[in-house]
């Protein structure tokens, strides 16, 4: 009877770790849906945005084909930002140790512009400098 116990309790066990690894698996395969998700968003996005991500692509990389240093590229595009220029207003972040720049693209298909004071979603997705925009 002892043996049939430590049985019935060593299965229970590997079951329990079973359901764990599951559930764990479950979870990963959750994230890894979500985050394709995301990615095909922020495609779609840069193929509804890429002449104007070219553009901007375009103006960092001649700055920097230059020699500017990336501190007056930055300073650059926050003068352009404050001047309302609709290139640099896409601009999220610079991130040139990384090769990128963050551009924050509104998601005009999914907004609800009945409402005259409201504003499309904006989505900040990563693009590489050294690509087009149809490249990312």
């Amino acid at each position: 009877q002892k043996v049939s116990h430590r049985a019935d309790a060593a299965e229970a066990a590997a079951r329990d770790r079973l359901a764990k690894i599951q559930a764990d698996q479950q979870r990963r395969v959750d994230g890894l849906v979500k985050e394709q998700e995301r990615w095909r968003e922020g495609a779609q996005l840069v193929e509804a945005h890429a002449e104007d991500i070219d553009r901007a692509l375009g103006v960092i990389n001649s700055a920097l084909e230059t020699g500017m240093d990336w501190e007056a590229l930055e300073q650059l595009v926050s003068v352009e930002q404050a001047n309302e220029n609709p290139i640099a207003l896409l601009i999220h972040a610079l991130q040139l140790d990384k090769d990128e720049v963050v551009m924050a693209l509104p998601d005009i298909d999914n907004w609800d512009d009945s409402d005259p004071d409201s504003v499309p979603p904006i989505h900040h997705v990563p693009v590489s400098i050294k690509e087009s925009a149809y490249g990312n």
